[in-house]
């Protein structure tokens, strides 16, 4: 597999629905591993979804020790979910910043969902599970789930706010 880098604003890959993965096997495994390892090196990411590092593919990783949660969820302090889906969100939302490392430079209120229930597959309990997440954790796993959907923090923004923002970011990444 290829050394994984950051995808940032403009690379299509973005802006793709990400597709479901049938088969959990030693190559699904590995490519968790390597997006927990870049990750672990990242100084500002807290989550990573597969099509930022260029994969079409629904995986995401969350460094958990940084959120101060684990939940029993990963020995290791990283949660890796393969076909991760939000099956209930809470009514209650409230607004907070969002940073993301496709988008740099770039910080974004968005309003969430406080609670949410998440089914997917981990590869380290080799089953399906339910996540029940607040606060932060609920925030991210929002996040990192929209990236398989193509949406992006800046798509939170009203239209006039969302230009100006993506003028400068392509700035930024190019």
């Amino acid at each position: 597999m290829e050394q994984l880098r950051i995808h940032t604003y403009g690379d299509p890959v973005l802006r793709r629905e990400s597709q479901k993965i049938k088969d959990f096997d030693s190559k699904t495994r590995f490519f968790c591993r390597s997006m927990i390892d870049f990750l672990s090196k990242s100084k500002d990411g807290v989550g990573l979804a597969a099509p930022q590092v260029g994969f079409n593919q629904q995986v995401i990783v969350i460094n958990l020790s940084l959120i101060g949660e684990d939940q029993g969820l990963s020995p290791r302090g990283f949660l890796c979910l393969v076909n991760p889906r939000i099956i209930k969100k809470s009514a209650q939302k409230k607004k907070g910043a969002e940073g993301c490392l496709s988008l740099p430079g770039t910080s974004v209120k968005v309003k969430r969902a406080v609670e949410v229930e998440v089914k997917g597959w981990s590869l380290a309990n080799n089953e399906k599970i339910t996540i029940k997440a607040r606060d932060f954790l609920a925030r991210v796993l929002q996040h990192e789930i929209d990236h398989l959907k193509g949406v992006l923090i800046i798509d939170y923004l009203p239209f006039w706010r969302r230009s100006r923002e993506i003028k400068k970011l392509i700035k930024r990444v190019n």
